[in-house]
């Protein structure tokens, strides 16, 4: 939110004032990230609707693409840790796990996006065309996690922090990195709301303590 009202409010008043008067949580990216990032965030909406047909198809292809062959067992559980992982971003119904695990598991089946090596266990085709769009549906938000965690990890082992500093560290090394043209930013991890979803799915699995002061 405070990187659209910085956009939005930028041509109302001189470069010197919007420092001074509009209070943002994170760091003041440039222009040119800007430029960037807004239009990839506007885009981002649109495509969130059809993420609750795509999670779970999306969980299966991560799991099993550098596995090779993986069993059913491991492959279940595997999917649960992902589906508790990102509880914060996606849509999934808590007590549907197993059906939708039945479902997930029959239709990439018959699409020949996984294929059965024997009665317990299966692998991925690599060849088949839906791999690249099931990733590319849940690519912004494994790009946010991997990225904020790079950040905490260097900048705060061991540390005390709030979450204010993590929003700057995130953004500014985020930004740079985009500025060098490295492709592999996705400019969804710039986005505050992405950064503090990312945060809680981190205490949520118990990589990180929120204390009250």
């Amino acid at each position: 939110n405070s990187i659209f009202k910085l956009k939005k409010t930028k041509t109302e008043m001189p470069p010197r004032a919007l420092k001074e008067n509009v209070k943002v949580k994170g760091h003041c990216l440039c222009e040119q990230v800007m430029d960037i990032a807004v239009p990839v965030f506007s885009l981002q909406l649109y495509c969130n609707p059809t993420l609750f047909w795509l999670a779970e198809p999306a969980f299966f292809v991560l799991c099993t693409k550098t596995a090779g062959e993986l069993s059913i067992k491991d492959l279940r559980n595997q999917v649960k840790e992902l589906r508790e992982m990102f509880i914060y971003e996606l849509v999934m119904y808590p007590g549907s796990e197993e059906e939708d695990f039945e479902n997930t598991l029959s239709i990439l089946t018959q699409l020949d996006v996984l294929q059965s090596i024997s009665s317990d266990s299966v692998r991925l085709n690599e060849q088949s065309p839906y791999i690249i769009h099931f990733l590319s549906a849940i690519s912004p938000f494994l790009n946010c996690y991997l990225y904020t965690s790079t950040v905490i990890l260097k900048s705060f082992h061991e540390k005390k922090f709030y979450a204010k500093d993590i929003f700057i560290a995130v953004q500014s090394s985020l930004e740079q990195e985009i500025l060098t043209s490295n492709y592999s930013i996705h400019p969804y991890s710039l986005c505050l709301e992405a950064i503090t979803t990312t945060m809680l799915s981190l205490c949520n699995i118990g990589c990180l303590k929120k204390e009250k002061l």
